[in-house]
């Protein structure tokens, strides 16, 4: 389906993209970890709404620790948001190709707009996201957490 066929697509298509600052300040602004640290995280929640008005979040990360550069950042999404608008949601396939090429070196911002896409994609069609996705796979995510040097000295040794 080429990109003008997908401008009469309807209520599945990107109307408005809504870029919001997000700044995230840490608990603990003096917690590090071998890395270093991360008093707070810069980004963006990214908000697309489609013609008929149902909407899909993302979020966009500036990971401090991985040579930060918001600026860069922030002018990939901007020119990301102005590239989806008018894409049909369900055009995954011309969705990646046209984010690929933009955010060749900002895979947060790959990231950020194809979750909000793909929630948005679920929601307009009222099934659950792991539907849109080939189904659930498991029940539970197991997850990690860091654990600050002096809690793991603490827990650790004998």
């Amino acid at each position: 389906m080429s990109r003008d066929n997908e401008q009469d697509a309807g209520p599945l298509t990107i109307e408005t993209v809504t870029l919001t600052p997000c700044v995230q300040r840490q608990q603990d602004p003096t917690w590090k970890f071998s890395r270093g640290g991360i008093p707070q995280v810069q980004g963006w929640v990214v908000m697309l709404t489609s013609r008929s008005g149902v909407q899909g979040w993302g979020h966009v990360l500036t990971t401090p620790i991985a040579a930060p550069d918001a600026a860069r950042t922030e002018s990939v999404l901007r020119q990301a948001a102005r590239a989806v608008q008018d894409i049909n949601v369900l055009s995954l396939q011309t969705l990646h190709a046209l984010l690929a090429d933009i955010c060749k070196d900002q895979p947060c911002v790959q990231s950020g707009i194809t979750s909000a896409a793909m929630e948005l994609a679920a929601r307009s069609l009222d099934i659950p996201l792991h539907a849109l996705l080939g189904g659930a796979v498991r029940n539970s995510i197991p997850t990690t957490r860091l654990i600050r040097e002096e809690d793991s000295r603490d827990t650790f040794e004998n």
